[in-house]
């Protein structure tokens, strides 16, 4: 699997973990991943992975929960994480998520640079800026203790903005100039990678909200990739 391959199979393996994670049970999910995602039925599938259609019944109508060499067996045949059938998340970012945001960020510089043009660049700027205040936000929440709602006041009067600015001065090198001068997509993301990939303080949890805030660019770039293919 190619780079552009890879990248693209990582945005639509998140979009398949929020629907699986709507779903209450492993029957469910495996159900979905056959009908919905597949498209075959219980037969074509039994002769595909070598489980009887009987037991393949049982499994995706919760009548047995699928042992932990069948559930390997089905997360390879479907192309899933393990996690990704029974929700026994470590609420750990993985290698492949550090992954794809960091070439989410590579493809906001090419943006910024020219190299690659965008239609809804103002919607793509509050959202980083949206995915970015979140990330900043939380961070202070952690570890200085902001009660909600001075973190609301600061949300409502746009005082983000300020929350940028400090975060720039203070942690990324040659920093100097003022937050009104860094609103390049680029300079936006920096908090994210900062907190993501350097100090890796972000949880799971954390990490897909910054996605969900990041939507129209993540929407973009799976457009860009897809077009390369």
């Amino acid at each position: 699997m190619n780079l552009d391959k890879r990248l693209l199979w990582l945005i639509n393996l998140q979009d398949l973990e929020d629907k699986l994670t709507s779903f209450s049970t492993i029957g469910d999910r495996l159900r979905y991943l056959r009908k919905t995602q597949l498209g075959i039925s219980r037969k074509e599938l039994s002769n595909l992975i070598g489980i009887t259609q009987n037991m393949l019944n049982k499994y995706e109508n919760n009548y047995f929960e699928p042992k932990l060499d069948r559930l390997k067996l089905f997360s390879d045949f479907y192309n899933v994480p393990l996690e990704f059938l029974t929700e026994y998340y470590t609420n750990k970012i993985s290698i492949d998520e550090y992954f794809l945001i960091s070439n989410i960020n590579v493809f906001c510089s090419e943006i910024d640079n020219g190299l690659i043009s965008v239609s809804n660049i103002d919607e793509i700027e509050k959202c980083v800026h949206s995915a970015s205040s979140y990330v900043l936000l939380e961070f202070l929440n952690t570890n200085l203790h902001i009660n909600n709602d001075i973190l609301s006041k600061i949300l409502n009067t746009n005082q983000d903005n300020l929350l940028h600015q400090s975060f720039l001065e203070t942690h990324i090198e040659n920093s100097t100039d003022t937050y009104q001068d860094k609103k390049s997509l680029s300079k936006l993301f920096e908090s994210i990678m900062y907190f993501v990939c350097i100090r890796d303080e972000l949880s799971k949890s954390q990490y897909k909200q910054v996605l969900i805030k990041l939507s129209p660019l993540v929407e973009c770039y799976k457009n860009y990739l897809e077009k390369l293919l």
